[in-house]
């Protein structure tokens, strides 16, 4: 079932660095990331509460968008969607295609394409695709 959540204005950063949170190697993809973005400073303040890190929110742009979609050859790069804490156990996440279309069409909402569940022992996440039966070597 798909989430429709309102699109990233913002992602999160350390310093020069967008930040995420740790994922889990996916046999489908060589590569996984995601980074933390926000659509509004409500949730980035919860996030900021939740966090002993230095943190600070930069404006989602779609040259940002860009460069990250290029990064992408044979990995999956996700754009984790108001999260609210740095340790919460499922996470919503859409791609950073997705994103990048969305800003293009100039959309308010999308949908999260996949879900991040932590494993605390490992203090990671695994990546699952949303969508019933999806593949996720399929989705861009």
């Amino acid at each position: 079932m798909l989430d429709c959540l309102k699109v990233p204005r913002y992602v999160l950063r350390r310093g020069l660095e967008a930040i995420g949170p740790p994922i889990t190697s996916h046999p489908d993809f060589a590569v996984v990331t995601a980074i933390y973005s926000f659509s509004d400073k409500s949730f980035y303040d919860e996030f900021v509460r939740e966090s002993e890190l230095g943190l600070t929110p930069y404006p989602l742009v779609k040259g940002f968008l860009h460069h990250q979609n290029e990064l992408i050859d044979d990995g999956l790069t996700l754009l984790v969607l108001d999260a609210t804490s740095p340790r919460q156990s499922d996470l919503k996440a859409a791609t950073v295609q997705s994103v990048l279309s969305a800003f293009e069409q100039q959309h308010e909402h999308i949908d999260a394409t996949h879900q991040l569940v932590r494993d605390v022992n490992l203090d990671t996440y695994r990546v699952q695709a949303c969508v019933a039966d999806a593949d996720l070597s399929r989705i861009p």
